[in-house]
C-alpha cells in the first residue's frame, strides 16, 4: 500500500456548466486503493444543517478500519431526515444543480469582468468552480 490521500470532495457537484467532476479515486488503480473520499450534498442542493455525509472507501481493509472507527466513536448515525434528504437531492435535484451552476458561472464572469474593468493591468485566469481539498494522509 501506498500513500493514503483523503479527498473532501463536498462540492463536487458544483462544477462549471457543462463540465463534471472527476472524482480523485477514479484516476488509477492506486488512487482508488488508497483514497477516501468524501461528499456530501449540503453545499450543493442548500441543505446546510442536514449534518450528513458520504465516505467512499473502495479498499474493504481502509473501509472496514474507517467504519469501525465511525461506529465506535458513534458519527455513523443520520439524522431522520438526512437519508431522505440526501438521496432525494442527488436523484431528483438536476434542475436545481444546473439552475445553480449557471447562476454561480454568471456570478464568477460579473466578478471577472468588474475587476478587469477596475484595473485594466491586471490579467485573471480561469476560475474553478468547485473546490476539492486534496490532504495527503501521514
Amino acid at each position: 500500500m501506498g500513500d493514503m490521500w483523503w479527498s473532501a470532495s463536498f462540492s463536487c457537484d458544483l462544477t462549471e456548466p457543462g463540465s463534471s467532476y472527476i472524482p480523485f479515486a477514479s484516476v488509477s488503480d492506486t488512487c482508488r486503493e488508497n483514497s477516501i473520499t468524501c461528499i456530501a450534498p449540503t453545499k450543493s442542493f442548500n441543505l446546510a444543517g442536514l449534518q450528513t455525509a458520504a465516505v467512499i472507501i473502495p479498499n474493504e481493509t481502509i473501509r472496514y478500519k474507517v467504519w469501525r472507527g465511525m461506529n465506535t466513536d458513534e458519527v455513523a448515525e443520520p439524522n431522520v431526515f438526512a437519508m431522505t434528504a440526501a438521496i432525494t437531492a442527488w436523484t431528483q435535484g438536476d434542475a436545481w444543480l444546473d439552475a445553480l451552476r449557471s447562476y454561480l458561472f454568471q456570478n464568477r464572469h460579473t466578478g471577472s469582468t468588474v475587476s478587469a474593468k477596475a484595473d485594466s493591468g491586471s490579467k485573471s485566469g480561469s476560475c474553478q468552480s468547485h473546490l476539492s481539498i486534496m490532504d495527503r494522509l501521514p
